[in-house]
């Protein structure tokens, strides 16, 4: 929910004490992810271990560490942007679970995807009829990190997450 600015410190306190004791349950789901880029291509892989839940779903997210403005200075504008999905819908995957367990391989280009964005610009500039910036769209390769998140039915239950930064392949000489 929203509160008053002069509330924030005594919101967030609240907000905090609730999310680290809730860090102390463990999971029954276990995710592995890895992650590696060379060049312009990223491919990766996900596995969850853990029983069956219905409605459940798996997300995973491509994000920048660190946004940085265009030019010399490497100043940072944003941390940790999501960029873009890596499943074909936003709400994920069906989560099946059991013995089996889940897995998923994606693969994506960073030119392709930055492509999307700015057709997504386009879309939402015509909508609302406003100029959207474009100021550093470009995914930087060195930034880059996929979070794998395993939801609930219903998408509000966090069941298990992931985080990793992805490796990056030295090009091969040709």
């Amino acid at each position: 929910g929203a509160g008053r600015w002069r509330d924030a410190e005594k919101l967030y306190e609240g907000l905090r004490r609730r999310v680290l004791s809730s860090l102390e349950d463990r999971s029954d789901h276990e995710i592995r992810l890895d992650v590696s880029i060379e060049g312009d291509h990223l491919e990766g892989e996900v596995t969850i271990q853990g029983p069956a839940r219905d409605g459940a779903h798996v997300q995973l997210i491509l994000f920048e560490r660190g946004v940085l403005y265009p030019g010399k200075g490497l100043v940072v504008v944003h941390r940790n942007l999501a960029r873009a999905r890596l499943t074909p819908k936003f709400a994920g995957l069906p989560f099946k679970g059991g013995e089996k367990g889940f897995r998923y391989r994606f693969v994506a280009s960073l030119k392709d995807l930055r492509k999307q964005q700015e057709r997504f610009l386009s879309q939402l500039e015509g909508e609302r009829m406003q100029v959207a910036s474009r100021l550093s769209m470009r995914i930087d390769p060195r930034q880059v990190g996929v979070v794998a998140i395993l939801r609930g039915a219903d998408g509000s239950e966090v069941l298990q997450c992931c985080q990793v930064d992805a490796r990056l392949i030295e090009e091969k000489s040709r």
